[in-house]
């Protein structure tokens, strides 16, 4: 088993696993949404949407190189990192992203947004464009269930925000709508529920009570992290 005293290093420890030599990993803990990639790429897709209505449609260097430099994007695209070198040494601000528009999987994410409710049903069409990807990604079994559960839990969340506000229940200035999506996908965690028999398996502090390992790694045991500052 792998203890993580401080749960941010899941991500990292998950990296460093030899895939070739570990056929099972099983991960029982929470862990933050607002440390997945999915989550940044959805905070960068909506900093986007709000500066190109701020410009009149035209999208800056700055947030398409956080949307193009996001891990997802170039799963969804592979050509994305080209795309955004061809971008950065144009040297304009508002680069011409004619070919983003033309390009097949990256026309969804930069279609644009002008309203709250296009904005919602945006960010739900980018969602579902990158389940098949996700799905598929036989190179990635380890970060499969971490973005599997990253993606339904940010759909949900801006499903029932586009319900509430398509019934009336809801209605909100588009700047108080940004920080209520954030505000509620950074306070949601991750749920993974593993097989303790079975493989490696990592989990935080919490999930290790009344289990035995034979052999168990404690990782970031130092101070702050164990026990947790202001606990």
């Amino acid at each position: 088993a792998i203890v993580l005293a401080d749960e941010n290093l899941l991500q990292p420890v998950l990296h460093s696993i030899p895939q070739e030599r570990i056929n099972n990993v099983n991960i029982t803990m929470g862990y933050k949404l607002s440390e997945t990639s999915l989550y940044s790429l959805v905070n960068a897709l909506i900093d986007m949407q709000r500066l190109a209505a701020r410009n009149k449609g035209r999208l800056s260097i700055q947030s398409l190189s956080r949307v193009l430099g996001n891990p997802m994007t170039a799963a969804l695209c592979a050509d994305a990192p080209k795309i955004l070198d061809t971008l950065r040494a144009s040297r304009r601000m508002f680069p011409d992203t004619s070919e983003l528009i033309n390009s097949k999987e990256l026309a969804v994410m930069f279609s644009t947004a002008t309203d709250n409710i296009s904005l919602l049903q945006y960010l739900q069409n980018v969602l579902k464009a990158l389940v098949p990807v996700i799905r598929e990604r036989a190179d990635d079994t380890l970060f499969q269930p971490l973005n599997q559960e990253s993606l339904y839990r940010i759909y949900t969340q801006i499903n029932r925000i586009n319900s509430l506000m398509e019934s009336g229940s809801l209605d909100l200035s588009t700047d108080t709508l940004c920080r209520l999506i954030r505000s509620i996908l950074s306070s949601t965690t991750v749920p993974f529920h593993g097989e303790p028999a079975v493989g490696m398996q990592i989990m935080g502090l919490i999930e290790t009570r009344n289990l035995d390992f034979r052999n168990v790694l404690l990782l970031s045991a130092q101070e702050g992290a164990l026990p947790k500052s202001g606990q």
